[in-house]
């Protein structure tokens, strides 16, 4: 284990992969990624417990760090901070570009559909042909870390099309940001 949750702040985008979810391997196999979801950070509740927005398996609400390191047995996760894209004396800019993610995303039916674009997309990469995602029905896990990134001041997510980028777009666009590991968890190196 890498950092403490207690590192973690509102606006932190994590990845995640199962290692027991068949699913979550399919998914990271065709994104050529180790990661086959992600998130953001929303806030800490007054529990101490960090809560975030993501998509589950039928829509984009709710949900909590913890249950992930809880299941570090079978499950990776890393959070990341990107430098320069909000601060703390930015929080109130912070919060405008949360919230305006939950209006936007919250309750969205999840974009089983668009998973299969992607996958078209990235097997078309594979040979050199690079076409954009085609299907943009519902919401995929990207779409409300990508939406509040390009919120804030990072130069490299001006201008990202959130519902554009799968899971292994989001870990290049993260390395290249030069986001920082603030904490990781469980699984396999």
């Amino acid at each position: 284990m890498t950092g403490s949750l207690t590192d973690v702040r509102p606006g932190d985008v994590f990845l995640v992969r199962w290692y027991n979810n068949r699913m979550s391997g399919v998914i990271a196999w065709f994104m050529r990624s180790r990661w086959s979801h992600s998130g953001v950070v929303r806030y800490r509740a007054v529990t101490g417990e960090n809560l975030t927005l993501e998509t589950s398996d039928f829509e984009m609400t709710y949900g909590s760090l913890e249950k992930y390191v809880a299941a570090k047995a079978v499950c990776q996760l890393r959070v990341l901070r990107v430098p320069g894209a909000f601060t703390h004396t930015e929080l109130p800019e912070l919060q405008v570009a949360l919230a305006a993610v939950d209006a936007a995303y919250y309750g969205r039916m999840y974009g089983y559909l668009q998973l299969l674009s992607f996958a078209v997309v990235r097997l078309a990469r594979r040979i050199g042909i690079r076409i954009p995602n085609f299907i943009r029905q519902g919401q995929v896990c990207t779409a409300a870390p990508l939406m509040v990134l390009s919120l804030g001041a990072h130069p490299l997510f001006a201008g990202v099309d959130p519902e554009a980028l799968d899971t292994g777009d989001l870990a290049v666009l993260l390395e290249q940001a030069g986001a920082e590991v603030i904490f990781e968890s469980g699984g396999r190196a």
